[in-house]
């Protein structure tokens, strides 16, 4: 099972002569289904190379009353127990230039391959934002993620950070079950796959009421859905070519009798 989760001893602090810093990988397996994103992780996250790792953070205190994860545990054993809940942690932003850990410092900001990132993880159906400066961040990705997604799973949600100290525990466990309210109706969800297949099919469909020959003969499809390549690129990953019968017909018409 392919899956990325960091230990203490993984060496993620990286700066380059501006001072520039880039953040962690993500948590995740093929399975996930509900992305959690925070802006950007904060220095003692950075130096432990562990997603909330500020005790003040209630990040783990949310997950041990939504789905019974010890916040005690090693932290690898907590990255597994996300895992098998099909959630997956990252931030939108992949670096940054930053004094601290406050978001209100964060310049320079570059965000995080979400095209490459999905087309890895199809079954991702829903996004969450830890907090205002992580939705707002969104509007850095390209392709943008309302591209993959309905602006409905798109969801911001109250910030774990101890700058949000002014939410009671109780006032933010409420607006994070909608994390846990997503997972249980699992089955009614559409993930990235499908929703890509129903971009395929459209675009199809609307390439053959449009052919220039005018009917479906005239036009063919590659097969397969989306290419690595083009779902990476955040496109659909189809290409059209003369079917193979109207080219001979077009070739025997400039020969003539």
């Amino acid at each position: 099972m392919k899956r990325s989760c960091l230990g203490d001893s993984f060496d993620i602090v990286k700066r380059s002569s501006t001072q520039r810093t880039v953040g962690l990988p993500p948590i995740a397996d093929k399975f996930a289904e509900t992305l959690v994103l925070g802006s950007f992780p904060g220095s003692q996250s950075l130096e432990r190379g562990q997603y909330y790792a500020n005790a003040r953070n209630r990040f783990w205190a949310v997950a041990h009353r939504l789905w019974a994860i010890d916040p005690n545990l090693e932290y690898s054993v907590r990255c597994d127990l996300v895992i098998g809940k099909r959630v997956a942690l990252w931030d939108v932003i992949q670096s940054c230039e930053r004094d601290g850990s406050l978001d209100s410092k964060i310049l320079g900001e570059r965000p995080n391959d979400f095209a490459a990132f999905l087309a890895d993880h199809p079954e991702i159906h829903t996004v969450c934002f830890n907090g205002q400066r992580a939705y707002r961040s969104r509007e850095l990705v390209e392709p943008p993620l309302e591209s993959w997604f309905d602006s409905n799973d798109l969801i911001q949600l109250p910030s774990t950070s101890p700058a949000n100290a002014r939410w009671s525990d109780e006032r933010l466990m409420e607006g994070w079950r909608t994390v846990h309210d997503r997972l249980l109706r699992r089955p009614a969800r559409r993930g990235v796959a499908t929703h890509i297949r129903a971009r395929v099919a459209g675009s199809r469909a609307s390439t053959e009421r449009h052919s220039p020959f005018g009917d479906a003969q005239g036009v063919g499809m590659s097969r397969g859905v989306a290419s690595d390549s083009h779902m990476r690129a955040g496109g659909i990953g189809y290409a059209l070519r003369p079917a193979r019968d109207t080219r001979s017909r077009r070739a025997a018409h400039r020969q003539g009798p």
